[in-house]
């Protein structure tokens, strides 16, 4: 039982305990029957409490949901922007992917594929580290013209592979999917053809 809901029940218990009355003033009860009584309504006391556990027990995974693919891609999305924004788009720049997947070496717990596509017109640019559903990620980054491409990677919690989706958000394009238990998010404000050509890129990737 967690320390706090174990405070709160000895409080109710000493809240609703009754005051001894005088001894001129109690009644004459036969011990073996005053015991079931005070037993009783101990029980009592305890039952509304006990049901609020329960609920928590029972409710919880509702209370404290896991989070949405929404808010993920709320946050991907984000973290694309930012990237933009604050002038912090790599941690290492390099279009040589033996450079940067080595980079990733010792500052995650997993491994992550890198691929340069400069020759099917997505030349790889560098990467860096971002945080995404509470774990660490690394997102690689690529550009098509004058646009940048975050391909964010990171264990999935779910475990196993999920189909191709495509959302859209604040103005940028986003697909993810699954595959051998890594999740993999790619955002861009590129159209949704090429966009789509650089994720079919990505998920046949070895």
């Amino acid at each position: 039982m967690p320390p706090e809901l174990e405070a709160r029940l000895r409080d109710v218990l000493r809240a609703g305990e009754p005051a001894a009355p005088a001894a001129s003033e109690q009644p004459s009860v036969p011990a073996r029957a005053a015991r079931p009584l005070r037993r009783a309504w101990k029980w009592g006391a305890l039952a509304p409490a006990a049901a609020a556990a329960a609920l928590l027990i029972v409710a919880g995974p509702r209370l404290w949901p896991q989070p949405s693919e929404a808010s993920v891609a709320d946050a991907v999305v984000a973290a694309h922007v930012r990237s933009l924004l604050a002038n912090h788009l790599t941690d290492v720049a390099s279009s040589d992917q033996h450079t940067v997947k080595p980079w990733f070496q010792g500052k995650l717990d997993y491994s992550v594929s890198v691929t340069d596509w400069a020759a099917e017109g997505f030349p790889l640019v560098g990467g860096r580290l971002d945080y995404v559903e509470d774990t660490a990620a690394a997102s690689l980054v690529y550009k098509r013209a004058q646009h940048v491409v975050n391909l964010f990677v990171w264990p999935s919690k779910r475990g196993g592979d999920e189909p191709l989706r495509r959302l859209s958000r604040r103005g940028y394009n986003a697909y993810c999917w699954a595959k051998d238990g890594m999740h993999y998010w790619a955002v861009s404000d590129l159209n949704e053809a090429e966009l789509q050509k650089f994720v079919e890129l990505a998920r046949h990737q070895r």
